[in-house]
This record gives C-alpha cells, structure tokens and sequence, in this order.
C-alpha cells in the first residue's frame, strides 16, 4: 500500500510486515525506538531522495544548482542522523562492516573535485565541532576512510551560514559535484545496510 516507501527504501513493505509480526518492534532490525520513528526515517529519506532542486531568483544558474546540491545534502544528512539514533550508533561507527572499497572509492572521487585542497583546507578551518578538524585534518593527510567527516562538516556549516557555493574560491560545479557524490554514497550506504538488517530479521 505504500509504493512510494518502497520505492526510497526497497524491502520496505517487507519490514512493515516484520515489524507487525514482532508485536510493532523493531528489534529484529536492531533498531532502537518505536515503529514511529522508523516510519517518520523513511518518509523523511523519500523527501531527500526525490529532491531535486531550489529556486532562485538573481543567481547564475550553476550557483544555484550548487546550492540545490547543498540542501540536498543537508536532507540527506539529517535522515542519516536519524538512521544513526534507529541504530543506536554514532555515524563514524557506522560503517564498520561497510567495504572499505566504497570508502576509498568515495575519497578518491572527492579528490578529483578538490584537487587543489581548496575546500577541505576551508572546512578545517571553518570546523566548530569537537574532533572535526582532527577528523578532517587526517582525511586531508591521507586517510580515506575519515571521508565522511568532510559530508559532516559540510552539512553543519551550510546550516549555520559559512558554506557557500563558492569555498575559498571553488568553482559552484565542483561543489554541487561533491555535494552530490557524498548524498549519493549516503543513500547508497543506508539501503545495504538496511537490506543487511532485513535479512537477519526475516531469518528470525
């Protein structure tokens, strides 16, 4: 009855059923809270995966696509931190049985876009959360798999009015370009880990 869920998050109905035949728990998932607050993660990752963009008046239009870029990835952050509370597990522990082939994938196709290190020198310097620029500064050195700090930030900064389309002088394609990518391997990480979880919990 609803194609829509299903369509953003495929194995929904599934789950729907698992979730009545548990007595409207959701520990066969190892999800934490009530079968509200899963349905309210679901429609709020409908809501950023069907968005597609902003008007704006007054504004070159890459600008404006880099700035649809930008809220794009703000809707999709804020359904992974809700995904994050479901699991009970803070977002840099999430992945640990991810394939950290994704992980490298994701920083090496970032680095493509910045390849001056124009926007993570700008996010470090921005950073206003405890640990970020630790967190930042090791992604900047090397380590890969500290990637998604950069997505972290982004979204945090872009909320309270430092980040715009054009960083430190970045090109507004380059910053929808990255925008993009990490709201793509965010959507694309919470439907595996899901499936996983769907898996185990129809097997019970």
């Amino acid at each position: 009855p609803y194609p829509h869920l299903e369509k953003t998050l495929p194995g929904f109905h599934a789950a729907r059923n698992v979730i009545k035949g548990s007595g409207d728990s959701l520990s066969p998932f190892g999800f934490k809270g009530d079968k509200f607050e899963f349905y309210r993660f679901v429609n709020r990752f409908r809501l950023a995966s069907n968005f597609k963009g902003v008007i704006i008046e007054d504004f070159e239009e890459e600008t404006a696509e880099a700035y649809a870029s930008l809220t794009k990835l703000f809707l999709t952050w804020s359904t992974f931190e809700m995904y994050c509370t479901l699991c009970d597990s803070p977002y840099h522990t999430m992945f640990g049985i991810y394939p950290k082939r994704f992980t490298h994938d994701l920083a090496n196709q970032y680095w493509d876009y910045d390849r001056e290190g124009i926007l993570i020198d700008f996010l470090i310097e921005r950073s206003e959360l405890h640990g970020q620029d630790y967190f930042l500064r090791q992604f900047s050195d090397g380590n890969n798999l500290r990637a998604i700090t950069v997505a972290a930030c982004m979204r945090h900064i872009y909320a309270h009015g430092h980040l715009t389309a054009h960083p430190q002088g970045l090109s507004s394609q380059a910053t929808a370009q990255i925008c993009d990518l990490f709201s793509d391997f965010i959507g694309t990480f919470i439907r595996a880990d899901f499936k996983r979880r769907l898996a185990v919990a129809s097997a019970l």
